[in-house]
């Protein structure tokens, strides 16, 4: 699981982009992930601050659409694989925990 999974520090803890979770838990679309974070934005929030970049997409030379990236951390990432409901032979909680281990031995870096 971890070779794909993008990492951020922010104040020195772990966090995962979304994008790079929904892949890792082979959500239908990645835009499926940004929705499930939406609509339990209130839960992920008590979880700790909801760190969102946002990115504004081109085409032609004139603004398309912003969008909006997060990074979620630990206890979030573990929310957010419960919600999106994997296939039921993935554990998703021993991925992501192995993850963020890795991550803390410096066995995988930031991006």
């Amino acid at each position: 699981m971890n070779d794909l999974i993008t990492f951020i520090t922010v104040n020195n803890h772990p966090r995962v982009l979304d994008v790079s979770l929904a892949t890792e838990l082979v959500v239908a679309r990645l835009s499926d992930i940004r929705a499930i974070i939406n609509e339990y934005k209130y839960e992920l929030e008590q979880m700790g601050e909801l760190y969102m970049a946002g990115e504004t997409h081109m085409r032609g030379g004139r603004t398309c659409r912003q969008t909006h990236r997060y990074f979620l951390n630990e206890e979030q990432a573990l929310f957010v694989g419960d919600v999106a409901k994997p296939k039921p032979e993935e554990c998703v909680h021993t991925a992501i925990t192995k993850c963020f281990d890795a991550f803390r031995r410096d066995q995988i870096g930031t991006k």
